[in-house]
């Protein structure tokens, strides 16, 4: 939470990025610390989904999977997509979308499972998506890895109960953990390694802008 005291600090690009991912506060010069509000969270999903808070490798493989873990990485994911570009990156669809489509590696089909989940998640906690196209009938397991955790269906669902009322055909399969794994190994690294060679910008938000939508400061207030 930002008070009407929080300092604007003039700083590079690059380095506002930085600061934006790395995974621990920045200390200023008066002793406040400044949080990211991409790493600050991450530590706690990444604690629901068992995994270390500051590397985000798995700590037990006995663990079920977690749903708010999983609606926890949607929600970074979207947050990248919404902060950054880069110039070989798509600049089309959503926050949410465009993020898959330029730091994950998945098809189209694939992101429009993930955000028919992720919309499912987010307004009910459902895992039937009937509204819109594509409409989808979401199992979310069992595990799979960070490039086959989404098995889709062998037909189109169209929104109707067939009379048999067998709908297993019609069932795509989201592992909750890939969610987390497709973050941690694949897009994650892959927005560090941009910024590392400065091809990732920040989108449409002034560095002033920037800093007061994704960071907050406890401490000192000078």
């Amino acid at each position: 939470m930002i008070s009407e005291e929080f300092p604007v600090i003039l700083i590079t690009e690059p380095l506002l990025i930085g600061w934006h991912l790395q995974m621990e506060p920045v200390r200023l010069q008066d002793g406040a610390l400044l949080h990211s509000t991409l790493t600050a969270p991450l530590k706690e999903i990444r604690r629901l989904a068992v995994r270390d808070e500051l590397t985000g490798k798995h700590l037990s493989e006995r663990q079920s999977p977690s749903w708010v873990a999983a609606m926890g990485y949607f929600s970074l994911i979207e947050q990248l997509g919404n902060a950054y570009e880069c110039s070989k990156g798509s600049k089309g669809g959503n926050n949410f979308k465009r993020s898959l489509k330029i730091f994950s590696g998945l098809n189209e089909k694939q992101v429009e499972v993930l955000w028919g989940l992720r919309c499912s998640l987010f307004h009910d906690f459902a895992i039937v998506r009937n509204e819109g196209k594509p409409k989808y009938i979401f199992n979310v397991g069992p595990r799979g890895t960070a490039s086959s955790f989404i098995r889709e269906a062998a037909q189109v669902w169209r929104g109707e109960i067939p009379e048999d009322g067998n709908l297993s055909s019609f069932v795509t399969t989201v592992d909750l953990w890939g969610i987390g794994d497709l973050f941690e190994t694949a897009i994650f690294p892959k927005v560090k390694d941009l910024a590392s060679s400065k091809e990732l910008k920040i989108r449409k938000l002034s560095l002033v802008e920037f800093q007061l939508k994704y960071f907050w400061m406890i401490g000192s207030q000078k």
